[in-house]
């Protein structure tokens, strides 16, 4: 009985660190002005077989931020820019709720360590007979580079993440 109550006690504490130094990453990054993001997306319906590749660039500068998307390559670019300073940031939400909420997703949450090209990373994952979720978060940066999930004989939908600060000129968010 020890035993449990001192895995589970450690369980808590290691998920709960990882989680909430996380989330403290996150809430950088949106009070930072100069930052860009790469995503890509990649969605596989299990019906219909039908695959859909995105990647967006969102290019964040002191309050104005230049979004462009691709879908399936090249096929519908757009840009879409914005002057006014909203805070654009599309990232995994790792939020898994206070109180005894988050004490309870802190113990039954599995976190394991594996790589993703070359980065080691806490995987968070979130399963039932249904489906599962994963949250890749960079050991080192401690924010979130990949999130899978996976609706058993439905849908799977990837995303990647990739984020540059203080790299994004003025002319990257000016419109031509």
């Amino acid at each position: 009985f020890i035993t449990l109550v001192l895995y589970i006690t450690l369980k808590y504490y290691c998920n709960s660190k990882i989680l909430d130094s996380s989330r403290e990453r996150i809430e950088e990054i949106s009070s930072s002005n100069n930052y860009h993001i790469y995503e890509t997306q990649y969605y596989k319906f299990s019906q219909s077989n039908e695959e859909n590749y995105y990647t967006t660039e969102i290019f964040y500068k002191d309050g104005k931020y230049k979004e462009i998307e691709k879908i399936d390559s090249s096929l519908n670019e757009y840009e879409t820019y914005n002057q006014a300073g909203e805070l654009i940031i599309r990232m995994p939400s790792i939020y898994f709720g206070e109180g005894i909420v988050k004490t309870l997703n802190s113990i039954i949450l599995d976190i394991r360590t594996d790589n993703f090209r070359g980065i080691e990373c806490y995987v968070l994952k979130n399963s039932d007979k249904s489906s599962y979720r994963e949250i890749w978060i960079d050991k080192e940066t401690m924010l979130p580079i990949r999130e899978v999930q996976d609706i058993y004989n439905e849908q799977y939908d990837e995303k990647t993440f990739f984020i540059y600060f203080n790299t994004v000129t003025e002319e990257d968010v000016t419109k031509k």
